[in-house]
């Protein structure tokens, strides 16, 4: 359920490159809606997307052999409704999953060009939407001194697609944030660098302080406002009761090329 309720007011932290959180992210099989089937595509692209991102280091990847095997235990496979997403979430301990399409795996007979097109969302876990969607795009091509079989072709073009959708996402925001006030419609902030927030930023929300288990996700906020040194945030969802020194971390989404 999405609880919509009063605002949030925080404060930026001084470090706007450094999250004090990595939020936990589950990368899922991705649902193959191309034509190239019987080649387990949408495991292939999970695999390829859990290295790519991880050489980032924005998020705290959970293996994928344990994705894997919570998956098979509550009997899903892609494409996976956002229910079972959330549900799944819980059992990970995930804040945000990855999940998506493979859209299309083209192959052209005449030249030996393959390009696959991604489709993926991160969605967090409390309200089941998406924080951050990305299009991303990868070829490759045969060659007459290297006659690589189709599929291996095809496995080139999976992971330039994956190296491109790491690149992509990495391109979104990197701020935290500090609640400093919560009282209905009041708002009280102090903002250090404002700069960095944009309306429409998802920020995660976690308790940082008395969580045996290490910082424990307790909100999902949008920023509505920014002006003269105040960020305002809706809060979109709750774990929990929100407090003052709670930290946000924003997640997305990934903004235009400027």
């Amino acid at each position: 359920m999405i609880v919509v309720a009063s605002c949030t007011t925080v404060a930026l932290c001084d470090d706007v490159v450094v999250s004090p959180v990595l939020p936990r992210l589950a990368v899922l099989e991705l649902h193959n809606r191309s034509d190239y089937r019987g080649h387990m595509m949408g495991r292939r692209a999970a695999e390829g997307l859990q290295a790519a991102l991880g050489s980032i280091g924005r998020w705290e990847l959970i293996e994928r052999g344990q994705v894997r095997r919570e998956c098979r235990e509550m009997d899903l496979q892609p494409p996976f409704a956002v229910g079972y997403q959330q549900a799944l979430g819980h059992k990970l301990r995930a804040d945000m999953l990855l999940t998506g399409y493979v859209e299309q795996v083209r192959i052209s007979s005449g030249d030996g060009t393959v390009a696959v097109h991604l489709a993926l969302d991160i969605v967090d876990r409390i309200c089941g939407q998406p924080v951050a969607s990305l299009q991303a795009q990868g070829s490759a091509r045969r060659t007459k001194t290297n006659p690589s079989p189709t599929d291996v072709i095809v496995s080139k073009a999976l992971q330039a697609a994956c190296l491109e959708a790491a690149e992509i996402a990495s391109t979104m925001p990197l701020y935290s944030a500090v609640v400093t006030s919560i009282s209905g419609g009041a708002i009280s902030l102090d903002t250090v660098q404002p700069a960095a927030a944009a309306v429409g930023d998802r920020l995660l929300l976690y308790r940082m302080s008395g969580e045996p288990t290490g910082p424990r996700l307790v909100g999902v906020l949008m920023v509505t406002e920014v002006e003269r040194g105040r960020v305002q945030t809706a809060v979109m969802g709750t774990a929990g009761e929100l407090y003052r020194e709670d930290t946000a971390v924003c997640v997305g989404p990934i903004r235009p090329a400027q």
